[in-house]
């Protein structure tokens, strides 16, 4: 069973992570590697990226590849700084390369988690969102960046509340750093968080989303994921 970790932290990185990105070779990625660097990730985010302690961990599964390999170079730069992820972050412990691989298995794991319910008025969310979507999706399943000037963002359809609650916190205290998040965390008052959260509740229930994540993922890994001897299921996690 391998140890190593997966967040990146102390050594600047010095490519452009558009360009990372465009060099990845999906026939090179190994998610078997990925599924064993995910080890020391499980102690936190659970075995299957599911989250854990209510949302203080984030869910990483079924995550945009793109978006947690930005935000593991983000820790590795520190321009987002995690006091508890500074252990895990050398690059002896995460070479660009299990970077990937780790990434690749988060994002292709589709798991059934239920998320706390919140209590809101989700019509008015609805309408709220509506501001959300050019970056985060119409039904809050993230964008992927392709153009320079693309709007992109995470999913947040099936994220803890609790998480989002804090990161939005965050930005609004200065404390994480997106020049459209900060303006946006300052503008958006607690109750209409609330509302859009209590929206984005029924999205992740929607009885058609995980048959069609899943037909995305397959068609985006290809032969990788065709290579597996096992089939990655995660029903029921907890």
């Amino acid at each position: 069973m391998v140890t190593r970790f997966i967040f990146p932290l102390c050594l600047v990185f010095f490519l452009p992570f558009a360009a990372i990105a465009q060099e990845i070779n999906e026939d090179d990625v190994d998610l078997y590697n990925g599924k064993d660097v995910n080890v020391v990730c499980a102690a936190c985010h659970g075995e299957l990226g599911q989250g854990g302690n209510k949302g203080e961990y984030p869910r990483l599964a079924g995550q945009m590849r793109s978006i947690l390999l930005s935000q593991l170079h983000s820790f590795k730069d520190r321009t987002r700084i995690n006091i508890p992820m500074i252990p895990y972050t050398d690059e002896r412990e995460l070479p660009q390369e299990d970077m990937i691989d780790v990434t690749s298995y988060l994002s292709s794991l589709r798991i059934d988690v239920t998320i706390p319910y919140v209590e809101g008025d989700v019509k008015a969310g609805k309408k709220l969102y509506k501001d959300c979507r050019k970056c985060h999706g119409t039904e809050g399943r993230g964008k992927e960046k392709v153009e320079k000037s693309d709007k992109h963002g995470p999913a947040l359809t099936g994220q803890y509340p609790s998480y989002i609650i804090r990161q939005m916190s965050n930005f609004k205290k200065g404390i994480r750093h997106h020049e459209d998040m900060e303006e946006t965390a300052k503008d958006l008052a607690d109750d209409e968080l609330n509302d859009i959260l209590a929206y984005l509740v029924t999205l992740e229930r929607h009885p058609g989303l995980s048959e069609e994540v899943a037909k995305q993922t397959e068609e985006r890994f290809g032969k990788v994921l065709n290579s597996l001897s096992e089939t990655i299921k995660a029903s029921g996690a907890k």
